[in-house]
């Protein structure tokens, strides 16, 4: 088994119990942290808004589901080369940049569903172009986040960002429905522009990091190195593959949730994103208790077990015929999206040495990126089948698909 890498500092990879929340005391991580939920909650307030909006258009789960897999592709696509890349520019520019552009975007679209509908094609694209920024997330943002708090702290910090980014899932798909049935899907993109312009504001009061510190040998050169360190290292290879699993076979399940919610259980555009904000009512309980508790010694078995338990909701959620049912069973989901979210990164950073950390978390994003893969399959599913069917045969699937690593990979657990 891969022991943590170490900072050259001398911490040790336990955690002392008064410097459990000492982190909210440091300005530079609140910043980062802040950064983080903005970001997280129009992610999901646009994924619920569009997906709602796609649905009644054109009552394709299948193109539901597409919107998603704009959003994740750039993860696969560009995730490697934006780890790359934080290691040669300032991770600093690359947020500011990110917010700024995504911004204007907004701002865009605004104006164009103001005047007119906007066309499916456009919707791909900005999805897409979302998706992009969602790449500086691992390789800028929460790789500045382990420089500041350090091995000794990695998994308290990426517990308290599981916090906001799960709180903004119970935040960010109510909100979403309840402006799309108020005011339209201009609402969603003109709360959009105002979120980024903070977020553009706050990534420019952080203390400038360091330039990045690439080396000579190129961009190719240094992907390269990079996957050879991550074929060495069995800890870590396992932890990549069981983020492959929940992204192909667990993650795509948030698509059907606006197909279930208005074709199965006849609800509107609100109840709809209250029912999808159950899980983050979950996942933001679960955050808040593995922060408050959790332990470096059972950190691989949260996130092996909370994939499992996520699994096996899906499995109980998609033939539901109660509203108030159904969103205890993606609660209870959501507690197991949780541990997995909660110990993802924390996990990836432990076992990766400093030197290594960007291009590694550009392919845990790589990893993200294989999203795409069961969107499809889940939306060409839905499509033959009906929604509830292939939210369980995608179950199953994942399910033994996460026996077949934890056989060959045994440190899963």
């Amino acid at each position: 088994m891969a022991t943590p890498a170490s900072t050259g500092r001398g911490e040790s990879a336990g955690t002392a119990p008064e410097s459990r929340l000492s982190l909210l005391k440091e300005r530079e991580f609140v910043t980062l942290w802040m950064l983080g939920a903005l970001a997280s909650i129009i992610r999901w307030l646009e994924m619920l808004a569009i997906g709602v909006y796609v649905f009644d258009v054109t009552g394709s789960p299948f193109l539901v589901a597409v919107m998603t897999v704009a959003r994740m592709a750039p993860l696969a696509l560009a995730g490697m080369l934006s780890g790359v890349v934080a290691e040669y520019v300032n991770r600093r520019t690359l947020l500011i940049a990110g917010f700024g552009l995504m911004a204007v975007q907004s701002a865009g679209l605004a104006l164009w569903s103001t005047l007119t509908p906007v066309p499916i094609w456009a919707l791909i694209v900005a999805s897409f172009a979302n998706g992009l920024f969602w790449t500086t997330d691992f390789s800028a943002r929460r790789t500045i986040m382990a420089e500041v708090c350090g091995v000794r702290r990695i998994g308290i910090a990426m517990s308290l960002d599981s916090i906001t980014s799960n709180g903004t899932r119970m935040l960010g798909p109510a909100l979403g429905g309840l402006l799309l049935q108020l005011i339209g899907l201009d609402g969603a993109f003109i709360l959009g522009i105002f979120v980024y312009l903070i977020g553009t504001g706050l990534a420019f009061s952080l203390v400038r990091p360091p330039d990045g510190s690439g080396d000579d040998q190129g961009i190719l050169a240094s992907m390269l190195e990079g996957l050879r360190y991550i074929r060495t290292n069995r800890a870590l290879t396992a932890t990549l593959m069981i983020t492959i699993v929940f992204n192909v076979w667990g993650f795509p399940m948030t698509s059907m949730v606006p197909v279930i919610g208005k074709d199965f259980l006849q609800l509107s555009a609100f109840p709809v994103g209250l029912l999808m904000s159950a899980e983050g009512v979950g996942a933001t309980i679960a955050a808040l208790l593995i922060t408050a508790y959790s332990q470096p010694r059972i950190y691989k078995r949260l996130y092996f077990f909370g994939v499992f338990l996520y699994l096996d909701m899906i499995l109980l959620f998609a033939y539901t015929g109660w509203p108030w049912l159904s969103g205890a069973w993606l609660l209870i989901l959501g507690l197991g999206g949780a541990a997995f979210a909660s110990m993802q990164a924390a996990l990836v950073l432990l076992y990766t040495k400093p030197e290594y950390r960007s291009r590694v978390m550009g392919v845990l994003a790589v990893c993200i990126g294989t999203g795409p893969l069961g969107f499809i399959h889940l939306g060409l599913l839905a499509d033959w089948v009906g929604a509830p069917l292939a939210l369980v045969i995608m179950a199953l699937e994942g399910i033994l698909a996460l026996l077949i690593v934890a056989i060959i990979w045994p440190e899963v657990d």
